[in-house]
């Protein structure tokens, strides 16, 4: 066999090699929880533990980053979130690469977490060359708030639309050749009312019904 067809058969094997890691697909989650669980119900005025935690499939090296929004169904303005800057980055300043103004919005239904201008939540970390904090942790937090509730009535699902992932393959920050399905796993907060309002509907409910017996 000659060099130039040895030459010719390596460069095809590379070539469908590169084709086959770039057509690999994975799974990329954000798993969210509510006091480290999955639900909870709690009475209005109480205050929860949000936290947002990144794992995924194939682990690749550790996480680059990934945007998203954090989307609360019926949260309304009754309710109180907290989230600044170092909150919403995660555990570490390591884990983000420029500060980021947080806001929330709201509608009739829903509340939304995200950075300025509707724009999407940006968890990343630099790589390992130039950050020695980087972590290689998977999986990491990266969003957490705190959450009181208002109203109460309603059960409020906890979500995040995401907009990219990325998973770095070594220390140089180079990418994973992976594309990764994106997945909001989420979790729920019941708002109930507290007991001794409970108590006092009752007594409502029988007075009223003694008044139509008389």
């Amino acid at each position: 066999m000659s060099i130039r067809t040895l030459i010719a058969a390596a460069l095809f094997i590379g070539t469908t090699a590169a084709a086959a890691a770039s057509a690999q697909t994975g799974t990329f989650t954000i798993d969210w929880k509510v006091n480290g669980v999955e639900g909870v119900s709690v009475v209005p005025g109480a205050t929860v533990l949000v936290t947002g935690t990144a794992n995924w499939t194939p682990a690749g090296f550790g996480l680059g980053g990934t945007q998203f929004r954090v989307n609360l169904a019926n949260a309304n303005m009754t309710d109180t979130l907290v989230y600044t800057e170092a909150m919403g980055l995660g555990r570490s300043p390591n884990l983000r690469l420029t500060p980021q103004s947080l806001m929330d919005s709201s509608n009739i239904t829903s509340r939304s977490i995200t950075a300025a201008a509707n724009t999407p939540v940006d968890a990343a970390q630099a790589p390992q060359f130039i950050n020695p904090g980087y972590s290689t942790a998977n999986p990491i937090q990266v969003f957490s708030f705190m959450f009181t509730a208002g109203a109460a009535g309603r059960t409020i699902n906890i979500g995040s639309e995401m907009l990219g992932a990325t998973v770095l393959s070594n220390s140089f920050g180079i990418p994973l050749p992976v594309q990764y399905q994106r997945v909001s796993d989420g979790a729920t907060i019941e708002v109930v009312p507290t007991p001794g309002s409970v108590a006092l509907l009752g007594l409502g409910g029988m007075l009223t019904l003694r008044r139509k017996r008389r």
